[in-house]
């Protein structure tokens, strides 16, 4: 167990200098078809710029019935405790998120992302 957790400490120290991660979705055509609004997928749980635990969570048809026809809404989420600056990407389109994570399992991004289908690549059927 404690070399377990060591193990996962000197994962983060490595991954310290790491400031861009990526998240492949294949057959999104498929996902799109089988997720209704709300309905959301996780990234695994990665270690980017020295900090633990982080996930993305993408809503392929959105997260709730205010968003726009077509937008897509993606949020990450950190620790507890930890203020984060990150830019978010689907394809070409980025925004910019800053926050500061006061609980657990806090998310925070963009309900209306982007127009998912114009950044899907339509020769791998992913984003």
């Amino acid at each position: 167990r404690i070399l377990e957790k060591v193990k996962k400490e000197v994962a983060v120290f490595t991954n310290r200098a790491v400031r861009r991660v990526e998240w492949k979705i294949d057959n999104i055509s498929q996902v799109l078809a089988s997720h209704d609004c709300g309905a959301h997928l996780n990234s695994p749980c990665f270690s980017v710029g020295g900090v633990d635990r982080v996930q993305l969570q993408l809503f392929p048809n959105a997260c709730n019935d205010n968003v726009k026809d077509g937008f897509r809404s993606m949020f990450v989420t950190f620790p507890k405790g930890t203020r984060a600056e990150v830019v978010l990407f689907i394809g070409d389109h980025r925004r910019r998120v800053e926050h500061l994570f006061s609980e657990d399992n806090e998310h925070a991004g963009k309900p209306q992302f982007c127009m998912l289908r114009d950044q899907v690549d339509e020769v791998t059927d992913s984003v």
